[in-house]
């Protein structure tokens, strides 16, 4: 079972005014721990975060960062940019060419990757001292750390799973060599390599 949650923002001011969601910070935060005495029960849980919508600023995502590093860390979670559709207030307030304007901007871009919103993504996913460290200390060298930090979490994930697809390609070769004589396996019809 999984169970996700549209947290928007953890700021009680942009849930209320900017998305018109009026759930008290004690009611989010209710909710939150009675999650949390269930997590034991449920494989998934996922806080969904809407960023880069017109009157960000870094103290809401710092505060979005805040309080996500104070929860037990089983969660995910999924960031979104800020989408405006067509005769809301939000729409008739941005101005033309904005590319949040009539869902584009969601539909072709991604967030924007700025430092807060990086540190906002890997939240779940770093000790909680290392996220105050990364939020409260902002020098250009702790930016560089954390980017550093960012880009070995981001990118080197997935040439670790291309390392492990070609160690269990080499076992089921030595598998199939020694497999008794005549019977061949079909491990090795899914890969396809050109020459």
């Amino acid at each position: 079972v999984g169970i996700g949650v549209g947290i928007q923002s953890y700021s009680e001011t942009v849930r209320r005014n900017i998305f018109n969601r009026p759930i008290s910070d004690r009611h989010m935060d209710a909710a939150i721990r009675v999650l949390d005495t269930f997590d034991h029960a449920v494989r998934a849980i996922c806080y969904d975060f809407i960023v880069d919508f017109p009157g960000d600023t870094d103290e809401f995502k710092k505060e979005n960062i805040r309080r996500l590093n104070r929860l037990k860390r089983n969660f995910t979670i999924n960031i979104f940019p800020y989408t405006s559709y067509p005769g809301t207030p939000m729409d008739r307030n941005l101005e033309d060419g904005h590319p949040a304007r009539n869902g584009v901007y969601r539909l072709n871009n991604p967030y924007q990757p700025s430092y807060l919103n990086r540190l906002l993504r890997m939240t779940p996913y770093t000790r909680p001292a290392w996220v105050d460290f990364f939020l409260t200390d902002s020098n250009r060298w702790v930016r560089a750390l954390f980017f550093l930090y960012y880009a070995y979490f981001t990118r080197i994930r997935q040439p670790a799973r291309i390392v492990l697809l070609l160690v269990k390609w080499h076992i089921n070769a030595l598998l199939d060599r020694f497999a008794i004589k005549g019977t061949r396996s079909d491990r090795f019809d899914s890969f396809k390599f050109e020459h």
